[in-house]
């Protein structure tokens, strides 16, 4: 009864999304796992968002090395800071910025270690990463980095996802983009969940 209960709910997430939030165009965003993996995790997230840090320590590593490591699943970052936390845009930027330095997933993990936005700690992570702090500290007011942050903004709430984090799985099209398969919104599932949901997709079912 469960795959057929879920195939109806991500059907019926799918019918409420505008039809131009059916595809997504990550190529632009954060990625980590085998470009020729066969289904994507987009996880739009918060960066000072506390149940997004809790699916990054619990939940993720299994993934990664499961799915990610193994080739069956690429991770894709988008932004989505909420009005909610204060300091998550600013974050989103630093985030950004670090990017630009080839060093988002290491920014990532700083963030999520210490949740402190302040933009003297933006620095400070950026400084254990050994980045050219000349540059990062000049892209923080940089019109370009808060307008990338934006663009995934617009995308999150083009499939009204308003809460963090959530998620879409998708599979890649030969244009580039990604068509949508299954919408998790507001809340990562128990991992057996979340990998049930994988391995569904990943099944063809």
């Amino acid at each position: 009864m469960w795959p057929r209960t879920a195939t109806l709910t991500a059907l019926s997430l799918l019918l409420v999304l505008p039809a131009q939030a059916r595809t997504l165009d990550v190529s632009d965003d954060p990625s980590r796992g085998s470009d020729d993996a066969p289904l994507v995790l987009v996880e739009f997230s918060d960066l000072q968002c506390g149940a997004c840090q809790g699916f990054v320590h619990k939940t993720l590593p299994t993934l990664q090395k499961e799915y990610v490591d193994t080739g069956k699943l690429r991770l894709v970052w988008v932004d989505n800071p909420l009005d909610i936390h204060l300091k998550a845009f600013d974050a989103a930027v630093g985030a950004e910025c670090a990017a630009r330095q080839d060093a988002f997933w290491g920014y990532h993990d700083a963030i999520y270690t210490y949740m402190n936005a302040e933009r003297d700690a933006l620095v400070v992570y950026a400084d254990g990463l050994d980045l050219d702090l000349a540059a990062f500290e000049a892209c923080l007011d940089d019109k370009e980095a808060k307008k990338a942050v934006r663009h995934d903004v617009r995308m999150a709430r083009s499939m009204r996802l308003n809460s963090t984090p959530s998620f879409a799985l998708a599979k890649p099209r030969e244009d580039g983009k990604l068509e949508v398969l299954e919408v998790i919104r507001g809340g990562a599932p128990p991992l057996p969940g979340f990998k049930a949901r994988i391995e569904r997709h990943l099944g063809g079912e």
